[in-house]
């Protein structure tokens, strides 16, 4: 089952300082509940960060835009497009021995889904711990932009 809860303005902001992007300043008392719309891009995105355990671009591709737009950290230029995110991804996917995005919090506003996460990526070289934020703008059911935020490595 997806976990969403209302948001302080102190977690909202740990969830990278989008609290002015994704709901400006309303208290936890104010804040609506969220919509159908919200609850299913929400969703989408969780589901998406789940599929990477498996380790197949094929599980993942549904869930993009044709247009998709995935910057792997805050600093890196962008992978534009399906075929480019499929042939970028596959190629990381395939030095993986595991990968498991751990989704602790999530925040849905209308198309903007962002989501804490503890990432861990293991391969023959060693394994990498991330705590990340990831920040998804949905259209039409699918993952239009995806940048990850790195909050802390390690």
């Amino acid at each position: 089952m997806l976990r969403m809860r209302t948001l302080s303005r102190r977690r909202l902001l740990a969830l990278g300082g989008m609290a002015t992007v994704v709901g400006g300043t309303s208290s936890p008392a104010d804040a609506a509940p969220p919509t159908p719309t919200e609850q299913a891009n929400a969703k989408i995105a969780t589901d998406f960060c789940a599929a990477w355990v498996a380790r197949d671009i094929d599980l993942l591709m549904p869930y993009l835009a044709d247009t998709v737009s995935y910057r792997i950290t805050e600093t890196t230029p962008a992978i534009v497009g399906r075929t480019a995110f499929h042939d970028r991804i596959d190629a990381i996917i395939k030095r993986m021995t595991s990968i498991e995005f751990k989704v602790v919090d999530t925040l849905a506003k209308g198309p903007l889904v962002l989501n804490e996460r503890h990432d861990t990526l293991a391969s023959p070289q060693g394994t990498r711990r991330f705590h990340v934020i990831g920040m998804f703008f949905l259209a039409d059911g699918k993952i239009v932009e995806w940048t990850d935020y790195i909050i802390k490595e390690g």
